[in-house]
């Protein structure tokens, strides 16, 4: 008996033909999920800070930690926080440059048609200050940083008064789509 093996080669090409099948399927899986994983994330909607809490989104609780992160502090809101007011700590304490880029993306798409008249991409948008995460509702305050318009504006929402220094941004309220916040 000799130590050589018949080899049989249209096996042997039939095998080459069904993992190149195989390496080609695995191939357009691969893009068809990397050119699905080129849409912004996360997906849901931006409200108004008195939109989120007439809607129920946010309780006075989280409106006052919002206040508290937005000025600073306790001012303009010494009497209806008190002495020694503690806010809710934010949860995480800071959002990561793959978040903060997400929501960027997210408002630009809420507000394409207005964006895209006066000429600006979502890469002008930015998260200019994260006020925290409150009943899985993100409060930041988004803009563009391009443009500051110094004019203060003074609202109240239940008694609380929130204090924006740039007239071209306000805080907005981020809600996740159901599904998302149901698969995280």
């Amino acid at each position: 008996m000799s130590g050589f093996k018949k080899i049989n080669f249209e096996e042997e090409k039939m095998k080459k033909r069904i993992i190149g099948i195989l390496f080609a399927a695995m191939l357009v899986l691969l893009l068809g999920m990397s050119v699905a994983g080129c849409g912004y994330k996360p997906q849901g909607a931006f409200y108004s800070l008195q939109e989120a809490y007439d809607n129920g989104l946010l309780t006075r609780d989280n409106l006052l930690s919002i206040a508290y992160y937005n000025q600073n502090g306790t001012w303009g809101n010494e009497e209806v926080m008190g002495e020694g007011f503690d806010p809710q700590p934010k949860a995480p304490a800071e959002l990561d440059s793959a978040t903060e880029r997400a929501l960027c993306r997210c408002y630009w798409e809420q507000n394409k048609t207005l964006f895209e008249s006066e000429g600006i991409t979502d890469k002008q948008m930015g998260v200019r200050a994260y006020l925290g995460t409150y009943n899985g509702y993100i409060a930041l305050i988004m803009g563009r940083g391009d443009v500051y318009e110094e004019a203060f504006r003074r609202y109240t929402i239940d008694g609380i008064l929130f204090s924006i220094s740039n007239n071209n941004l306000d805080i907005e309220i981020f809600a996740p789509d159901k599904e998302e916040t149901e698969d995280e």
